[in-house]
Formats: structure tokens, C-alpha cells, sequence
């Protein structure tokens, strides 16, 4: 150990229960810039970052835990991982690569994936790796004080708990200008403000298709749509949609924020951790405009829905519509469709799990083109591309909270009435998700113009009906006035929950 190399400690907590004391030291001697900056973000030494929020470690959460393999931590901003920053700014450069990674139990900065793109985000790893620093001990909360060397086999590795349920965003606008044509790097900082990243990007004559390292954006001509799990917060990119479309001309029509009840609120960033806060927020971004509702028992599964209509429109010459399945506790013969030995980002990988999964079959029932991804140990997202349609389907695969969601407009129109009777079509599409995922529970919500409702018939609902219990159901008509008893009636927002039979 060099003599002035500085020491540092992290407070470990599992939940809020202390379980011991990580103590490092930093190679300061051999990689001084990449040292400073962990030991000030350890102090909090430097204050307010650029996102108003404490260069700090204190309270930061592991965003990930790949067990066997590594944890990663230090995104202090949002706390999912997605984005970091460094006390030289947002991102800083590599140094010399003098360590390798030789050894359990040392400390590495993680970054982009690209080279001089390190922030504050580091990992530590279980198994032979290394960078800048070591641990020198690990002070157990219920034991003495053990020095030397950290006893890595008695530290549990425990699985990581991922927040599967979405938070989703629908914007509609007005006028003959065309979202799509405005600066790639405008949706790059949409994508950013949620915290979260763009993984691929595909562009159809309908519409474009973000696939993003947690979920999804679709941008039509004259809509938007966002939806974002885990600990993102896409209400923050909001403003940045609405001056995308103000400088391409369009004007501001209706938009809807909702998601379902999240199966571990306290662990969403404090704006989401309660249905007032969360409210407030909405009422903020929504410029006082709509109303929030809550469809489904407050006590059990429910959908919160902010509603926000700007510029009335004739909804019975309209069919557009969104059917979206929320599936819970997957069995484990699923689960493992969706855990990979493969790199992160491989296309054998993700191609399995959408063949073995059976997606490649409702792909083709769609006669859609699949852009899917596949996570590095274990997950899975894609975005299915049909005419003017959409399908996007994101897996959580975990035990401790397997989630699969499926969402899709197939088959709705966005300035006409459909075509033709849905309701076969709808059914047996559904049925083909719901049987290659077979969860022990699933909530479906239904979201359409009124002049949409005579082409579904009893779609989607009668799916789930055929081979599950329907446990609720609560329906609400909405009007010009974002009121259910304003006498008019243009669109409806439906959830119903289904058990096991």
C-alpha cells in the first residue's frame, strides 16, 4: 500500500438494516483523477450537481446485482443506473489501465460502454476483476471487526429486485408538421431526461421506434409515447416533447400519464413513491390541466390515469385505441426462456428468447418486423413493427419479481374508423401472449375512442376470460371535459384483474 494512497468507506444497508462497513483503498499514487473523484463523491465534498441533486454516495442505491459475478452502484441522481456524473462534470477521462482485473473484491469504474465516458458509477466485483481500487475490509454490523482480506463467500449475493410495472406517457398533437423530422438529438435527450437510454432505433413509414435500456418510445407524426420501468422518471421529459413539436409546429391536443400500482413503491424516486406526490407532480407538468383517476380497488391492483384534454376532437370518427397486459409471477420454466449466458446486446441471444419464447409466433401473427434485446444475465425487451402499428413487450424474469408486459395499438386507426370487426383478431392475439408467458396473475387495461368501441366487441377481455378468473373490472367514460357525467362520452379507460382459475 502506498503511504498516502487516501482510505474510504461505504455504510452497507440491505432494505434499511445496517449489514456492515466496506472500507477501500484508492491507487491514488498510479490513477489520481479517477481516485479524487470516488473519494469526493464519498465525502460529498463538492455539492450540488448538475441535476440540483448532491454529489454524494450517502443513500445511493445498488442498481444492479449480477450474482456470481458483480454489484453496481453510484448513481446518486436517480439511483437506477442509468445515468452518473463525475465531479470533473458529467462524464471524465480514462487513465492508464496499470491493474488488471486479478483478484475478487476490488473496486472499478463502470461507464458507457464507450472510452472516456466514466461518471460516479463504479462496480465491485465477485469474481476475478479489477481497476483503481481494493478493499481492504469488510466490518460485518453483527461481528467484530475481521481484517485482511474480505471474506467475499459469507457476503450474500442476494437477487436483485427490478420494478417491471411501467410508467407510461401518451401525447397527441395537432397539425400536418411531423415529429420525426426533428433533430435525432432532441428524442437522445427526451430518452435522457427519463433517465434512462436508447439501445437501437428503428423507422418505419408509420412511425419510429426507440428500443431504450428500460422500455420504450414510439413517436407517430402527430403523437408520442413513452413508457419506462424500473426507477425512471419519464414525466421529467415531458417539456422537452412539448418543445420538440412546438418547433416543428404542432399544436398541443391531449395527454395522459399512467401506470399501475408498482409492486415496491418506496423503492421509485421519492416523486413516485406516493399517489399525492405522484398527483402533484402530474398537475405540475400538465400545466394544471386534467384530472387523475383511479380505476380498480385502491386496497388491490389499480391503474392511476392522469387525464389532460387541450383541444377537443370528434372521438366517434376516431378509433384509436391501446390494449395493454400487465403478467405477474411467471413460472419458472418462462423465467429461464429469458436468462442469458450471452454478451449483453447479442443478436443470437435475443433471437432465442424471442423463438423459444413463443414471440416469434405472435410476431408472425402480426406479420411484424421484431427489433428485441437481450440483458446482460437475464431480461428482455423488443418492438414490433406492423403497418401503422405497434407492439412492444418488455420481461422482468427474476423470481422475486417476474413481470412480462405486452402493449399494442394493432389494428386501431389514428384519424378514421377501422376497417372491419377486431374482435377475433384482438382475442386470438392475445390468447397467443398470454400462453407463451402463462403468469399466475395479469391485469389488462383498455384504453379507446369511443368510435373504436363497436369494432372490439368483447376484445381483449375475452381472452383472459377463457383461461383465467376475472377477479375486477372498472371501466370510465371520459368527455370533452375530462369529466365522466359531462354527457359526452369520447373516450373510455377500462382495467380488469384475472387469478388463476
Amino acid at each position: 500500500m502506498a503511504g498516502l494512497n487516501p482510505l474510504v468507506f461505504l455504510d452497507m444497508a440491505v432494505g434499511r438494516r445496517a449489514v456492515g462497513r466496506l472500507k477501500f483503498e484508492l491507487f491514488h499514487d498510479m490513477l489520481p483523477i479517477t481516485s479524487e473523484n470516488f473519494r469526493c463523491l464519498c465525502t460529498g465534498e463538492t455539492g450540488l450537481g448538475y441535476w440540483l441533486r448532491p454529489r454524494w454516495y450517502r443513500d445511493t442505491r445498488m442498481s444492479r446485482i449480477i450474482p456470481g459475478v458483480m454489484c453496481q452502484g453510484g448513481d446518486f441522481n436517480f439511483g437506477y443506473g442509468a445515468m452518473g456524473e463525475s465531479i470533473y462534470g458529467q462524464r471524465f477521462r480514462d487513465e492508464k489501465f496499470c491493474y488488471k482485473h486479478s483478484k475478487r473484491g476490488v473496486l472499478s469504474m463502470a461507464n458507457a460502454g464507450i472510452r472516456h465516458s466514466n461518471n460516479s458509477q463504479f462496480f465491485i466485483t465477485f469474481v476475478v476483476a479489477c481497476l483503481f481500487a481494493a478493499i481492504l475490509d469488510f466490518f460485518r454490523a453483527w461481528h467484530s471487526p475481521v481484517g485482511g482480506a474480505v471474506n467475499f463467500p459469507s457476503m450474500a449475493e442476494p437477487t436483485p429486485f427490478f420494478e417491471g410495472t411501467e410508467k407510461r406517457i401518451e401525447i397527441d398533437f395537432r397539425g400536418e408538421a411531423d415529429l420525426r423530422n426533428a433533430d435525432p438529438k432532441c428524442w437522445e435527450e427526451v430518452v435522457q431526461l427519463s433517465a434512462t437510454q436508447i439501445l437501437n432505433c428503428k423507422k418505419t413509414d408509420g412511425f419510429t421506434s426507440f428500443l431504450l435500456s428500460e422500455s420504450s418510445l414510439i413517436v407517430y407524426p402527430g403523437k408520442a409515447i413513452i413508457k419506462t420501468c424500473g426507477r425512471t422518471v419519464p414525466l421529467n421529459a415531458v417539456a422537452k416533447i412539448l418543445e420538440v413539436a412546438k418547433g416543428q409546429g404542432l399544436e398541443l391536443e391531449w395527454m395522459c400519464y399512467s401506470r399501475k400500482n408498482f409492486l415496491a413503491p418506496e423503492e421509485q424516486p421519492h416523486e413516485h413513491q406516493s399517489m399525492e406526490t405522484e398527483v402533484d407532480l402530474c398537475k405540475r407538468v400538465f400545466g394544471s390541466v386534467g384530472d387523475a383517476y383511479i380505476l380498480g380497488p385502491l386496497t388491490g391492483e389499480h391503474w392511476l390515469f392522469y387525464d389532460a384534454l387541450y383541444l377537443p376532437a370528434n372521438y366517434l370518427e376516431r378509433g384509436d385505441f391501446t390494449i395493454d397486459v400487465m403478467m405477474y409471477d411467471l413460472p419458472k420454466t418462462v423465467q429461464e426462456v429469458f436468462h442469458t449466458t450471452e454478451p449483453e446486446g447479442s443478436r443470437s441471444g435475443a433471437e432465442a428468447m424471442t423463438r423459444n419464447s413463443g414471440l416469434q409466433d405472435v410476431a408472425d401473427f402480426l406479420k411484424a418486423e421484431v427489433d428485441d434485446y437481450c440483458f446482460e444475465g437475464c431480461g428482455y425487451s423488443c418492438n414490433m413493427h406492423t403497418g401503422l402499428s405497434y407492439a412492444m413487450v418488455h420481461v422482468t424474469p427474476q423470481d422475486n419479481c417476474s413481470y412480462a408486459s405486452f402493449e399494442t395499438n394493432f389494428g386501431s386507426t389514428l384519424n378514421h374508423l377501422p376497417s372491419g370487426e377486431l374482435q377475433e383478431t384482438l382475442n386470438t392475439l392475445l390468447g397467443k401472449v398470454i400462453d407463451a408467458f402463462s403468469p399466475g396473475r395479469l391485469t389488462l387495461t383498455l384504453l379507446l375512442d369511443v368510435g373504436a368501441i363497436p369494432f372490439l366487441g368483447s376484445a381483449p377481455f375475452a381472452a383472459a376470460d377463457a383461461r383465467y378468473k376475472r377477479r375486477s373490472y372498472t371501466s370510465t367514460k371520459l368527455g370533452q371535459s375530462g369529466a365522466a357525467d359531462s354527457g359526452a362520452t369520447d373516450y373510455v379507460a377500462t382495467i380488469a384483474n384475472f387469478d388463476k382459475k
